[in-house]
């Protein structure tokens, strides 16, 4: 999944121009940081074997993206991203259907379990790049649960 040279499948109905979003907890962010979002959040958790989500803003809002979590929405930011930088990243936008998912919800799974197992120096060097890419446009200050 993390191999090096692999061709991004990108999906048809995600324009390289539209607008991607991350939620990422406060835990992982620090404004003082030349590079305020941390890389280790990009890293699989072990539930996330078909991939990191990630959602289409066209189809829902930041603050929709933070409310989602399982905590409340003032532990997060959301970091925003053009999908044609993540393809540029050899990512794939992959949506999910399922009624449980937030409307927008994608999965990038190069960046699930098995492609972070596969290629651990790859995936490392693209959480460094999303990190540097989401900390350029952070949407922050949400409150309530």
């Amino acid at each position: 999944m993390c191999e090096p040279g692999s061709a991004p499948h990108q999906n048809p109905s995600i324009s390289p121009d539209e607008w991607i979003l991350r939620r990422i907890h406060i835990n992982h962010y620090d404004p003082h940081r030349p590079i305020p979002i941390d890389a280790a959040s990009f890293r699989p958790s072990p539930q996330d074997q078909d991939g990191l989500s990630f959602f289409r803003e066209r189809l829902i809002s930041a603050e929709q993206v933070a409310r989602s979590a399982r905590q409340p929405a003032e532990n997060y930011i959301v970091a925003r991203y053009r999908a044609g930088d993540l393809f540029d990243l050899g990512l794939t936008l992959t949506p999910t259907n399922d009624s449980d998912d937030p409307p927008g919800h994608v999965v990038v799974i190069e960046l699930g379990n098995s492609g972070y197992n596969e290629n651990k120096r790859l995936c490392k060097e693209r959480h460094k790049r999303l990190a540097e890419l989401g900390s350029r446009d952070v949407i922050k200050g949400f409150s309530g649960p």
